[in-house]
């Protein structure tokens, strides 16, 4: 029989600019490894996207992935998670889909982070990042149990601050071949050591993160869709 299920994600938008997403809830399968798709990617040069207040829950391949040149992208306020559906590769968020710079560029990938939620049964890429600046700002990590959070990989740039990473979270943080990547102001409950900075990041806006200790409680108050 055709499994169709390997086909199952929801939306993928193809050199699309200028969209807001909100408030909407993606539900998959579960996450079993057998090369599907994702809930939603964003790729081919697709810009100026605002996703805000959604869910991702048990992507068949990733929640929610962004390559192919794509810039300008903003995720705010979403949750990701993952239920019994899924029993292997809950791998959330991935930015950048090869260590190829042809098919991912150089001088994009600008992503932005902001107020999220990565909670039950998400296990890596919090996001796992190629190329790009991206920005991990005032997210909760509620995962316990994960193998992986936050990875900076090939010429990306990453500043992870302001973050709280709750109590059972303890991978917290592993890089390999980034351009630079700094910790600031994050709040680990775990025992970590938090690297020394590599270079400096650079952040293309003004803005002020809110301290970590607020975190937990705006963002499970906050996060995923409104009523």
């Amino acid at each position: 029989p055709k499994e169709t299920y390997r086909h199952s994600g929801l939306m993928h938008f193809y050199a699309c600019e200028n969209i807001i997403l909100r408030n909407i809830t993606f539900q998959g399968p579960g996450s079993v490894d057998v090369s599907g798709d994702d809930l939603m990617t964003l790729s081919d040069g697709s810009r100026h996207i605002w996703v805000d207040h959604c869910e991702f829950v048990d992507g068949i391949d990733g929640n929610f992935d962004i390559n192919g040149h794509s810039d300008f992208i903003t995720i705010s306020w979403c949750v990701f998670r993952y239920t019994p559906l899924s029993y292997v590769h809950a791998n959330s968020n991935l930015v950048g889909s090869s260590d190829n710079e042809k098919s991912n560029g150089e001088d994009n990938l600008n992503v932005t982070y902001a107020f999220n939620r990565w909670g039950e049964g998400c296990d890596q890429r919090m996001p796992m990042v190629r190329f790009g600046t991206i920005h991990v700002m005032n997210n909760l990590y509620d995962c316990q149990g994960n193998h992986g959070a936050v990875n900076p990989r090939h010429n990306s740039e990453v500043l992870v601050e302001n973050n709280y990473f709750d109590k059972g979270v303890r991978k917290i943080f592993s890089e390999n071949g980034s351009r630079s990547f700094q910790l600031r102001g994050n709040i680990y409950i775990e025992r970590f050591k938090q690297p020394a900075d590599k270079g400096a990041v650079y952040i293309p806006y003004k803005y002020e993160a809110a301290p970590a200790c607020h975190v937990p409680e705006i963002v499970r108050q906050y996060a995923g869709p409104r009523k």
